[in-house]
């Protein structure tokens, strides 16, 4: 999932993604937290995410790095 930000409605969305990228957010933001209790990967902080990332794209997101790749 690509998101400028994400908050507590999202939340039910977290079990059926495969990782996270957001344009928003810090160590302890709310993606942060959760994406690390379901174990989703996840890249914060990614400028302009939602605008350079498209549906249907496919990215391979390495938490532990901190890059996104896009793949098409």
């Amino acid at each position: 999932m690509v998101a400028a930000f994400t908050d507590i409605g999202w939340s039910p969305y977290y079990c059926l993604i495969g990782a996270l990228v957001t344009e928003i957010g810090s160590v302890l933001s709310h993606g942060v937290v959760v994406a690390r209790e379901y174990s989703l990967p996840l890249v914060t902080n990614v400028a302009d995410a939602t605008q350079l990332i498209r549906t249907g794209d496919r990215v391979i997101v390495n938490g532990t790095k901190g890059t996104v790749t896009i793949l098409n």
